[in-house]
């Protein structure tokens, strides 16, 4: 089969992320190597170019589905809106 099924966390079972996945969408870990990159940093959220006061975050994902149009997500806003 080109299918896996992972033992996902009962919080990702929670938000609705399906444990099946196509083999092509899975990647092996391979953690970062601090001494061959000691001053790797984290990268910095990209800017919108929005003022802060404009500008929401995202705090969790709810869930998601697919439509004809795509993937939509329902998710919590830094504001505590829920779209």
């Amino acid at each position: 089969t080109s299918n896996y099924k992972l033992e996902l966390p009962a919080a990702l079972l929670k938000r609705k992320i399906h444990p099946t996945f196509h083999v092509g969408l899975l990647r092996p870990y391979v953690a970062s190597d601090d001494q061959a990159f000691p001053d790797r940093s984290t990268p910095e959220p990209y800017d919108f170019g929005i003022d802060d006061e404009h500008e929401w975050f995202i705090d969790e994902i709810l869930g998601h589905r697919h439509d004809a149009g795509g993937l939509e997500f329902e998710v919590r806003w830094s504001l505590g809106d829920t779209t």
